[in-house]
């Protein structure tokens, strides 16, 4: 199931409009970066190697735990009064 697809359906349930609007950008850039990471058929384990990291940050970020810089594009987005956007292409 794609972000969009998930967002679909939970949009539906009172509330969840408004949260989902505020961490969208994390959301869709989690998004992107699963569906390359499966699309290059790169693991965790691989991952870790190309970018010299280690997998628990991987990891992190595969399971929307590391999230502070995007957290910090959203807010200098809405002070500017513009939507970031990401895509891996």
């Amino acid at each position: 199931m794609t972000w969009d697809e998930a967002k679909r359906r939970l949009e539906q349930r009172d509330g969840v409009k408004e949260e989902i609007g505020k961490c969208e950008l994390e959301f869709k850039m989690l998004d992107e970066f699963i569906t390359a990471m499966a699309e290059q058929n790169i693991s965790q384990d691989e991952l870790k190697e190309k970018i010299g990291t280690n997998q628990d940050i991987v990891s992190d970020i595969e399971s929307g735990l590391f999230h502070t810089a995007m957290e910090l594009i959203q807010k200098i987005g809405d002070a500017i009064g513009k939507k970031p956007v990401v895509k891996f292409v």
